[in-house]
């Protein structure tokens, strides 16, 4: 989901990947007209992990003209975000979750207070239960899931312009198994500092397979130190968020 982001102080990146950048901060009311410059009036748009369809609604309202791709594998969950979205043609919600495989699997369901909670995931919690005691995963479902790939095919897109991603540690299985991430241009994400679910990749595992594929980290919502290049977290919170911009436009952003 959208979050409430505070400031976090900017620090001039003189060694990351050889770019002189100072990062901007993560703000919830700001990083869709931060990439919009990138994205033009018509881009194409991934988002993973709907919940109710708020965030998609933001989505779909900021580029009315572009075309919200949206996967919730919940199924009570999938019907509020078609209930919210339903006035939107820009709007295709998928109840599937994206991964690197189509198949059917086993999803942890989250809950807080006895609410449905955006802790949900493919994967299986770990740590999650000692960072975030008052979240508890009682139940089990099984969901069907598919590959950006699929997805692009099936509608013949030539690329997707943005992802925005909140699938609970599951990012980089969805963008390893996509062929053309090259081509993509902005990625905002939730990232992870410790397992809070089982064997899921971290911040560094994730930013290192990004930057693989020409993206560089601009900003992100948790303090942190440049060591040989890299940005290390220095926090003490098990989570933050991350947007990466592909190289070929950071020029946009200076």
């Amino acid at each position: 989901m959208l979050k409430k982001i505070t400031v976090f102080f900017a620090v001039t990146l003189t060694t990351l990947f050889g770019q002189d950048f100072v990062p901007f901060p993560i703000a919830y009311d700001k990083i869709l007209q931060t990439v919009a410059p990138i994205l033009g009036d018509s881009p194409t748009i991934f988002e993973a992990g709907a919940f109710d369809g708020s965030d998609t609604v933001i989505l779909a309202e900021t580029w009315p003209t572009g075309h919200i791709f949206s996967f919730e594998p919940v199924p009570f969950l999938y019907e509020e975000a078609l209930k919210k979205t339903k006035s939107k043609d820009n709007v295709i919600l998928t109840n599937k979750a994206l991964s690197n495989s189509i198949r059917k699997e086993i999803f942890y369901l989250a809950e807080a207070s006895g609410q449905p909670f955006q802790s949900s995931s493919l994967d299986e919690p770990h740590l999650h239960k000692e960072a975030f005691p008052w979240v508890v995963f009682n139940q089990t479902i099984h969901v069907h899931t598919t590959t950006i790939d699929r997805i692009a095919k099936k509608y013949k897109l030539d690329n997707i312009d943005f992802f925005w991603l909140d699938t609970e540690g599951h990012e980089l299985p969805i963008l390893q198994a996509y062929s053309k991430l090259e081509e993509t241009k902005a990625i905002y994400c939730e990232v992870a500092f410790i397992e809070l679910r089982k064997n899921q990749a971290l911040f560094g595992e994730l930013t290192d397979f990004l930057a693989s594929k020409g993206f560089i980290v601009v900003g992100v919502n948790f303090d942190y130190e440049l060591l040989e290049g890299k940005v290390i977290p220095k926090t003490n919170a098990p989570f933050g968020d991350a947007l990466y911009i592909h190289e070929s436009l950071l020029d946009n952003f200076r």
